[in-house]
């Protein structure tokens, strides 16, 4: 596969697949860990409610984020003739390094969902991967 000239294929589905599979478990995983870190606020059907809210929440926010800002360049570039797997990784990375401006665990969060999100689209969409 060409790093920077491969071309994704069917990219609004592999968005969607790529959102359950990294979104959800790195979305328990980062509200598990985030309600640990906050045990004194919040404890019983509270905490158990919020740990399932990130596990929803995580897809969600992959789904559109990868629409909205993922999917418009990859379009425009796989006309170009490029699209690479660098182009996934470099657009999600740069849309989630502000966030750390929001704190080092917030931004933190959003790379590493940034990342897992763009492991799983490239592994689908890049049939040579």
């Amino acid at each position: 596969m060409e790093t920077f000239s491969a071309r994704p294929a069917n990219i609004i589905g592999n968005v969607a697949l790529a959102s359950l599979l990294a979104g959800a478990p790195l979305g328990l995983l980062i509200s598990a860990v985030a309600a640990m870190l906050l045990r004194q606020q919040y404890f019983g059907f509270e905490l158990f409610k919020n740990i399932a809210l990130g596990a929803l929440a995580g897809p969600f926010y992959v789904f559109v984020c990868g629409i909205v800002f993922i999917a418009p360049p990859l379009f425009l570039l796989r006309r170009l003739g490029y699209g690479g797997p660098f182009f996934v990784y470099a657009i999600s990375i740069a849309i989630g390094l502000p966030f750390l401006s929001n704190g080092l665990m917030a931004g933190l969060s959003v790379l590493a969902l940034a990342a897992a999100a763009s492991y799983a689209f490239c592994r689908l969409a890049y049939t040579d991967a």
